[in-house]
């Protein structure tokens, strides 16, 4: 039984992560525009990365909103329908964008839409409603060539577990710096300054001390001619 529920749950993280790959994909578009398409992806259970199509490297900005809209598609609870289509009714109906994540093979295609939101053709595992998948956190944004941005992320219960590991460990940073978890960026942020007007001042001195040297090496120098 036990093995069993494991195979469940890991088979239930796959899809959720598949499905969240689509749910990042079409916040992707919304926030940064129509010309971000998919240029790869690869689906884990504890962790899946999603390559896009964008000319420069995410601002912290632009990802917390990727983020933020597609946070706000897993709590509209939308449904996540599968079926077939012709293909030559398929593009007529949704267009080329229905190709995202490859030219699927076939004159009939398996559509995959979140209603409202994206609409791909796909031949993958999913949920039934984007409130399965939980919360998506995106860990790393990088430009992995030019043109393509790679986001690593994680849904559902893996990114409740690191989202916990995480605050575990502010609150530990918190403890060795005495202040409460609120006040520890403010603290390391008064530290950093500290550290640099400490480099400032050491600067200062050794400077100081090389011209003091240099005064005294040159006041007993002996004249050679």
């Amino acid at each position: 039984v036990v093995r069993g529920e494991v195979e469940w749950e890991r088979r239930i993280s796959l899809m959720r992560h598949h499905t969240a790959t689509h749910i990042l994909l079409g916040a992707a578009k919304e926030v940064l525009g129509d010309h971000v398409w998919q240029w790869g992806a690869q689906k884990g259970e504890e962790e899946s990365r999603l390559d896009i199509t964008h000319y420069k490297s995410l601002s912290s900005e632009e990802l917390r909103r990727i983020e933020e809209v597609a946070n706000r598609i897993v709590m509209r609870n939308l449904p996540v329908r599968t079926f077939w289509l012709p293909r030559n009714e398929a593009e007529g109906r949704y267009g080329f964008t229905i190709y995202q994540g490859g030219v699927v093979p076939g004159t009939s295609l398996r559509i995959v839409e979140i209603e409202g939101f994206n609409t791909q053709a796909c031949g993958g595992t999913h949920v039934q409603r984007t409130g399965e998948v939980g919360p998506i956190v995106v860990w790393r944004a990088k430009r992995i060539q030019d043109g393509v941005v790679r986001l690593e992320f994680s849904a559902g219960l893996p990114a409740v577990m690191r989202l916990i590991d995480r605050y575990e460990e502010l609150k530990r940073i918190a403890e060795k710096l005495g202040r409460p978890v609120e006040e520890a960026r403010a603290s390391v942020e008064r530290i950093i300054e500290e550290v640099k007007e400490l480099k400032k001042a050491l600067e200062h001195e050794r400077v100081v001390r090389i011209a003091k040297e240099a005064e005294m090496a040159l006041s007993s120098a002996i004249s050679v001619g």
